[in-house]
């Protein structure tokens, strides 16, 4: 297929042409991301869940099993893992790497060990860190710290005694302390409002000096597809996980804007709005918003209205901006991985293209505002440790 410059409509022809070769249910149309996304996002998880349970099942096994031989020794890490524990982080964060690896040469045993070290070493860890990023926890740096350095150190070990597994732990290594340092940038710099908002600046935080490069599973997942193999990563599949890093942060950032405006999070719908032309009253709206001064704590101003706070940035545009910043960005991942894979070989990575715009759409369609009933399914499997 030939790009003419037009992202969407190649795209869309692109995944057209997958989901006929792939012979996918009528609920997964290209179409239907725009004409009903909701029911896209629950057709999409429901697809992927009858044709990957029996891999998931698999790499929850081994898990069990590989954090069963530490439970003597490391009681304390286990308990806390266990404690932690999301079925629904962990489906969707192995999403890219069991659909990339299918698309490669299918799914062997090995895939099943190298997706229990990232559960183990990254999935989970990625959940304590966002508690800890959450205002209202108790969990402390200190400890977030010790507890993601003892899963990498028990995923390192899975890895160690697996074919090509050095090279796994160094892609592993690799974006997981990019994630803390991110993460630990973001805790840093909460409540605090640049002097000045420019071009330069949007241009920055887009381009990955941001908390935008976090969502690390999609470069793992990509990157691993191809390094379990032995086969050199190609650099359109390495920028189609940045793409996609991108673009699924950005979407995040839109679906969580009154959650993160109240943690002190300042994030690109907020720094495009306060670009604008509103820029100075969304500013000492934020400022009202978040008191404390004087190296006193700040804390969340409860009397100011966040629905009048909300409009102010969804009129500036800085919502509208976010969502075709992060469309192009998921478009793009799309056009670079169209060029590595045929549509019969892409058919399912089509999907997780698709059900990042499909997002997008939903959120636009619902004045960019989180549908409750939106909630990403997992397979249902049995857990010993009964979760």
């Amino acid at each position: 297929m030939n790009y003419d410059g037009d992202l969407a409509s190649f795209w869309r022809e692109f995944a057209l042409k997958a989901w006929k070769a792939g012979n996918q249910p009528i609920e997964l149309h290209p179409d239907r991301i725009i004409d009903d996304p909701l029911h896209f996002d629950q057709n999409f998880y429901a697809f992927l869940e009858e044709i990957l349970k029996s891999h998931y099942t698999e790499i929850i096994a081994a898990v069990e099993s590989s954090l069963d031989e530490i439970s003597k020794e490391l009681s304390w890490f286990v308990d806390q893992w266990w404690a932690s524990f999301e079925g629904s982080t962990v489906w969707k964060q192995l999403l890219p790497f069991l659909v990339m690896s299918r698309a490669n040469d299918g799914w062997r045993e090995e895939h099943t060990k190298w997706a229990a070290a990232f559960v183990i070493g990254q999935a989970i860890p990625s959940v304590v860190v966002d508690q800890m990023l959450d205002e209202d926890t108790e969990c402390s740096p200190e400890s977030v710290a010790i507890f993601c350095l003892g899963a990498t150190s028990v995923a390192s070990k899975i890895l160690a005694g697996a074919p090509r597994g050095e090279l796994g732990n160094l892609t592993l290594s690799e974006h997981s302390l990019e994630m803390y340092v991110r993460m630990h940038s973001e805790w840093m710099s909460r409540y605090c409002l640049p002097d000045e908002v420019t071009t330069t600046t949007l241009k920055n935080y887009l381009i990955g000096s941001s908390p935008l490069m976090a969502s690390v599973f999609f470069g793992i997942g990509f990157r691993w597809a191809w390094v379990i193999l032995g086969k050199k990563v190609p650099l359109e599949v390495i920028e189609a996980g940045r793409m996609m890093r991108r673009g699924r942060q950005l979407s995040d950032e839109l679906a969580d804007f009154p959650i993160d405006i109240r943690r002190g999070v300042v994030s690109y719908p907020l720094l495009h709005a306060l670009q604008g032309k509103a820029g100075q009253e969304i500013r000492s709206a934020v400022e009202s918003l978040w008191t404390g001064k004087n190296d006193q704590p700040i804390s969340l101003n409860r009397e100011i209205r966040f629905d009048y706070f909300f409009e102010l940035v969804v009129s500036s545009g800085g919502m509208e901006a976010g969502a075709e910043m992060a469309r192009e960005l998921t478009h793009k991942a799309g056009l670079l991985l169209s060029s590595v894979y045929r549509p019969l070989e892409a058919r399912e990575l089509v999907l997780l293209v698709n059900i990042r715009l499909a997002r997008l759409n939903r959120l636009e369609d619902n004045s960019w505002h989180e549908i409750p009933q939106a909630k990403i399914h997992q397979p249902s499997i049995s857990i010993h440790q009964n979760l």
